[in-house]
């Protein structure tokens, strides 16, 4: 299972789980994590929605 974890830059990719961590400490700006968390909840939700849906 992966984590999808988005950019503030309209671009979405995919985030192994033990990465996420090293992937958010190279952002050092609290308000740019905070965005990038946000929109990666976002496309989750997304995804499961499509899923549900599909079903």
């Amino acid at each position: 299972m992966f984590d999808v974890m988005a950019r503030p830059v309209n671009n979405a990719f995919v985030v192994a789980p033990e990465k996420t961590e090293d992937f958010l400490k190279r952002k050092t700006n609290p308000e740019l994590i905070k965005q990038v968390l946000e929109r990666g909840r976002k496309l989750q939700r997304q995804m499961e929605k499509s899923e549900d849906e599909e079903k």
